[in-house]
């Protein structure tokens, strides 16, 4: 199952699949939908520049929205079950890349502890 994650992983990153392929790949191979969302993040392919705005085109007041930089660490809380784990922990690296002073831990948990925490979750609004 770990190929069949990698190679949906690469299929996404390379563009050969949309967002809503990767996640539904993902979540029948047992990913919970945060860990096929963290994975998602981490995995996007790179962004494409926009096209160059005609000399004539009057500018916005809008300025382009960015993700800012937390002012303090911040660690979040990913729950998966194999096969989900080792591509979530080889994609550590490119996440923090991508979201500065933002960082994921993996809770390694069994699909019925997982499924119970996720139930408990969704009933009290977290």
């Amino acid at each position: 199952m770990e190929d069949k994650l990698t190679g949906l992983v690469q299929s996404y990153s390379q563009s050969k699949i949309s967002r809503r392929d990767f996640l539904r790949g993902a979540t029948a191979l047992g990913l919970s939908m945060s860990a096929a969302s963290t994975l998602l993040s981490a995995c996007a392919p790179a962004a494409t520049e926009a096209p160059k705005a005609a000399a004539t085109a009057v500018p916005t007041a809008v300025p382009p929205t960015a993700t800012p930089k937390p002012k303090e660490p911040v660690t979040l809380q990913v729950t998966a079950w194999v096969p989900a784990v080792p591509v979530l922990e080889r994609s550590k690296d490119d996440f923090a890349g991508k979201f500065p002073g933002v960082s994921y831990e993996v809770v390694d948990r069994g699909s019925i502890e997982t499924h119970d925490a996720l139930t408990v979750a969704m009933a009290s609004g977290q």
